[in-house]
């Protein structure tokens, strides 16, 4: 039987918001006190609901949702940050947390003294400490600032620092929040390898994102909350298909903007970008049928343009681009549809990045304009594309 090192139990947190504005009215105090002090009193908001889950040694959990679903919270909560308001939470061994950038650190101290500092509020003695810096500061790449006070560093250098101390230094529960994003590619991938190194060590990582390829690569299971409850939990790629199938006002597999909030420039917009199955929007994807994406542009003025699709897989890697032949088009609102042949992805999450061009000059790129799920490619085969090739012998 696995070592539980986290348990979470009917964990809820509530918080009290301000009171509405009631400006001191003597006539309406003496008329009506009792509607009067309601627009006084404060209301209590549930910013997480009876949540339970457990981690065991060497779990890697990824927790997915739209903004305002309760991740941050939840972790704070895990964090010891913040008390929760009722149930309880169980945790083994020493936790380490990077939930902002910058967290815990001294900005007047320097890159080698907040190493020492963090280890110190983590539990380290002086001599673990000593024993990890030289991989510590070798992974964040701060070698020639070592000596310099941390409130000189750009955000790549503090959160580069920050994981590094955290990663580095014996904790046996790492939570981690969305601060990877401000790393750079290079960055993000030696962090999810490194994270990667810690679950096989036995170690519990708790992983928010709203990348869901970077969730999908590290995580083998998932918990998706709204409105800070949860919603389900499970392996990671049906819980990601859960997120992307459910009407969370945040749809990834459906794009579409009106005016000054479409992306693009005076020539050329970017209304919307559709996963289409049938002809209905679709956010999972039966390998074995065909599907299509619908990219929807408005020009205002007579130019030749087409449409990019790039196709990646949950690595981030380019698996394929395509785009229609650049024709003079009038202005208007102009629909093109890529059409996508059966049993051509193999399973995963995939990402589309989506660009207009006219004449190599881009008026818009929307990167990972839409996520979507493949399911039910049999036989599974290496690699994510079945190419249609044409085969002859001779």
């Amino acid at each position: 039987m696995s070592l539980i090192f986290l348990e979470a139990h009917r964990l809820t947190k509530r918080y009290a918001l301000p009171p509405g504005v009631a400006p001191l009215d003597l006539r309406g105090l003496l008329s009506q006190p009792a509607r009067w002090l309601r627009g006084r009193r404060s209301e209590p908001f549930e910013a997480l609901r009876d949540v339970s889950f457990r981690a065991e040694a060497g779990a890697a959990l990824g927790v997915i949702g739209p903004n305002g679903a309760g991740k941050s919270t939840l972790l704070k909560l895990l964090a010891r940050i913040t008390a929760p308001t009722e149930g309880e939470i169980r945790l083994r061994g020493r936790v380490a947390s990077l939930l902002e950038v910058g967290a815990g650190f001294h900005p007047e101290l320097t890159g080698r003294e907040n190493i020492f500092l963090n280890g110190t509020i983590l539990g380290m003695k002086r001599s673990e400490i000593r024993a990890h810096l030289d991989a510590i500061v070798a992974f964040a790449g701060v070698e020639r600032f070592l000596e310099t006070p941390i409130k000189h560093y750009s955000s790549g250098m503090y959160v580069r620092l920050a994981f590094a101390v955290a990663a580095h230094l014996r904790s046996d529960i790492l939570l981690m929040d969305e601060v990877l994003a401000v790393g750079d590619a290079d960055f993000q991938r030696r962090s999810l390898a490194r994270m990667r190194e810690l679950i096989r060590e036995g170690r519990v990582v708790i992983f928010v994102s709203h990348n869901l390829g970077a969730v999908a690569r590290l995580c083998s299971r998932a918990l998706l909350l709204r409105g800070g409850r949860l919603v389900t939990e499970g392996p990671v790629a049906s819980v990601v298909s859960a997120y992307l199938g459910g009407d969370l006002g945040e749809s990834p597999h459906a794009v579409e903007l009106q005016g000054r909030e479409a992306p693009g420039d005076f020539a050329a917009r970017l209304l919307r970008v559709r996963l289409l199955r049938g002809g209905s929007v679709a956010p999972v994807i039966e390998a074995s049928e065909p599907f299509s994406i619908e990219v929807v542009v408005e020009l205002s003025a007579p130019i030749s343009i087409a449409p990019v699709l790039s196709l990646l897989d949950a690595e981030g890697l380019c698996l394929l681009s395509s785009a229609p032949t650049e024709e003079p088009l009038t202005p208007g609102v102009h629909r093109f549809l890529a059409e996508m042949p059966p049993r051509f992805l193999e399973d995963g999450l995939f990402s589309l990045d989506v660009r207009l061009l006219s004449d190599g000059e881009t008026h818009t790129h929307a990167p990972q304009a839409l996520l979507f799920h493949v399911q039910g490619a049999e036989p599974r085969w290496p690699g994510a594309v079945r190419a249609p090739l044409s085969w002859s012998r001779g």
